[in-house]
């Protein structure tokens, strides 16, 4: 799907795809003829960013949610450890 696609079934902004893309949290898209293409996985992907945003979370932490653990880390793991973070910074 084009740039204009996700926009429209995320209810995002193009410029805010874009900008996604240019701090690593929405990997980038292979191109066709220059354009953009994004498979399924990139509505998933928002559809983690934005829940997570929801929940309290900055991109910073974000980011290392989706791609600052080991490999071998189930993504559970990583958000109950994110969250164990998040949880100490409200209670302070």
């Amino acid at each position: 799907m084009t740039i204009g696609d996700l926009a429209s079934k995320t209810g995002l902004a193009t410029s805010a795809i874009r900008y996604y893309e240019r701090i690593g949290v929405l990997p980038l898209p292979g191109r066709v003829s220059g354009q953009r293409r994004y498979g399924t996985d990139a509505l998933d992907r928002l559809a983690v960013l934005r829940l997570a945003q929801a929940c309290g979370f900055h991109l910073d932490e974000i980011k290392m949610l989706l791609q600052g653990f080991n490999t071998t880390t189930k993504p559970s793991e990583r958000w109950r450890k994110l969250a164990e973070r998040k949880k100490q910074e409200i209670d302070c």
